[in-house]
Parts: C-alpha cells; structure tokens; sequence
C-alpha cells in the first residue's frame, strides 16, 4: 500500500527557552502543505522470531539502515506492541528535499507509524503514535495529526486545530542544507550575547489576529541568513512580488511565500528562478490530514 507523507511549513516559530537535555522549548504554528513523500510499504509474517526491516530510497543520499526514521519507526513500533515474527519492506520516493526545514523525515516517521497501525488494526490512538513518536524526532508527534496545529514544548505539545485559510502556499530552496542542530547552536550563542538582533515571539498574535500575516515570523532566520544571503533576497523579493508574508521554515534554506492565488505564486516563481538558482520549488495547498 501507498501513504502520503507530507511536508510542513513553519508560520511561526518562537524559541522560548532551551531545557536542561539541550533541546529547545518552542511555540509555534505548523501547517501541513501538500507537497509529499510517497511510502509503499509491504508487510508480511516469518517463521522466526525476529523482524526484518528494509527501506529504500529514490534518494540516494538518504540512509536506508538503522540510522533512517522510518526504520527506527517500525522498531519502536514493533516493540511498543510486542509483534515478533514480521518482515517489513518500506520504498520512500522522496519529493520532499532533505535538510530544508521542511520535515521530510519526520513526516515519514510519522505516515510509518500511522500505515503499521492501519495494516495491523490495532486501533492505536493518536496520542499513542505520538508518544513512539517523540521518542524519535520533535516534529514527529505533530504529523500524526498535521493540519494547522499549535506546537509548544519541544512540538509535543498540540493544540487546535486552525486554519490557515484558502491560500497558495510558494516554496523555493536555495541550492544548500542547513543541520538543524548547528543552527539551533548558533542561535543559543548569538542570543546570549544580543537578544535584540531577534524578533519577539509572534505565535499568540498570530492565532489571534484578524491580520495575522504580518505576525509570520522565525526566530532562527537571523542565524541561517548569515549563512546564507540568499534567504533574506528570496523572502524580500516574494515580498515586493505581492506576498502578505514570506519566511524561512524551520531551521531553513527552505522559504515559503503566502499567495491568494495559484497565478502570483507561479508568476513569483518565475520571477525568481531567473535570479537565484534553485535546489527545489513549487506550489502547493495547506492541508488537513
């Protein structure tokens, strides 16, 4: 069977404080959009007492061992519900790119745990997905679910859902991979030292707002743009092309722009391309799961 992963975009993200296990508390709105990865995933039972777990990959790049989400999904699956004796082969066509801020992985993690329930009718909760989960990424619980959601703690906590409205959603990535871990790194020393180079939190605005798209916001996106010029070009050219809003998701490259329209988001595109070089872009649509 096939299952769609989808990616996200951040609308907000606020760093509210970094916890004592090194992670970052966050407040954020995330929105799934409908650019996806694609998972086949075949399951069937052996004589033995040990599962088998294969995944592979459009994507070259992307590892297919225990290092992969996907994988490290089934096992803690397998072992939540205490299944022996079951071969498991995943094939992921990658769409979403790789170290965008766009959630690619966690997305498929996530879609994993949601098709293993499924096939195996166990009637798992969501809340259940969530916590096996957490356990491996911190956007993860927040893909069970998707939609526009409230993400607080380290994005376990949820809330919502709401809306995002009946928009077109511009996404174009320089030619770059950011980790997110470095990013965040950076972030904890330069705001150290000049808390006011960074936006304030935007989040509660934003959700309460009748304008809501002049609260869209990223605390990291000082950080990434000093590594890279072209995130702040692409989000003031966006902005001179008609967007009410564009921003950076996540810890970046990726920048998304807001359009009323399916023509301003492809138009801006093409305005785009024609300066910068592209590693990925595209239109795509908010949506619910």
């Amino acid at each position: 069977m096939t299952y769609n992963a989808y990616a996200k975009i951040n609308l907000t993200l606020d760093i509210v404080g970094k916890r004592d296990d090194g992670y970052h508390n966050i407040s954020s709105v995330m929105q799934t959009i409908s650019l996806c990865d694609k998972l086949t995933i075949d399951v069937s039972r052996n004589d033995g007492e040990k599962n088998s777990i294969t995944v592979t990959s459009t994507d070259k790049d992307l590892p297919t061992d225990s290092k992969n989400l996907c994988y490290r999904a089934c096992v803690l699956f397998f072992d939540k519900f205490a299944m022996q004796g079951i071969n498991v082969r995943i094939h992921i066509e990658k769409n979403i790119p790789v170290g965008a801020g766009l959630g690619g992985g966690s997305s498929d993690c996530a879609a994993t745990l949601k098709a293993l329930n499924k096939i195996f009718k166990l009637n798992a909760t969501d809340e259940t997905l969530e916590k096996i989960g957490g356990k491996i990424g911190s956007d993860v619980p927040f893909f069970i679910k998707g939609g526009c959601l409230k993400a607080e703690g380290t994005g376990d906590i949820l809330s919502g859902p709401y809306s995002s409205g009946d928009v077109f959603i511009a996404l174009f990535m320089p030619k770059k991979m950011f980790f997110s871990g470095e990013i965040y790194k950076e972030f904890d020393d330069l705001f150290e030292k000049e808390s006011s180079l960074f936006p304030k939190p935007s989040t509660d605005q934003f959700l309460s707002s009748k304008n809501r798209w002049k609260y869209v916001s990223n605390m990291l996106a000082y950080v990434s743009e000093k590594r890279l010029e072209e995130i702040s070009i692409i989000k003031k050219k966006f902005i001179s092309l008609g967007a009410p809003a564009a921003e950076m998701s996540g810890s970046g490259p990726a920048v998304f722009a807001v359009f009323r329209t399916k023509k301003e988001a492809e138009n801006a595109l093409t305005e785009l391309k024609d300066h910068i070089p592209a590693g990925f872009c595209g239109v795509f649509k908010p949506i619910k799961l």
